[in-house]
């Protein structure tokens, strides 16, 4: 039986296709995750400080400093 080849090249577009398809759902799980994982330390942070609108870190004053400033 001779194949022409177009089911053989749709198959290999097709599991190409999958693979972006299940690579891009990855990155998405994995920026979510990130995402969550942040905004819950920062809530534990914010939870646990004395002062909550105190700065920590000298360079968290630098950056208060500059949006002030715009």
């Amino acid at each position: 039986m001779i194949s022409s080849g177009t089911s053989d090249a749709a198959a290999l577009s097709n599991a190409g296709a999958v693979r972006s398809h299940s690579l891009r759902v990855v990155w998405v799980v994995v920026f979510l995750v990130a995402l969550l994982m942040r905004a819950g330390w920062g809530t534990y942070r914010l939870a646990q400080a004395d002062d909550p609108s105190a700065l920590e870190f000298p360079d968290e004053q630098q950056y208060w400093d500059m949006a002030a400033s715009l």
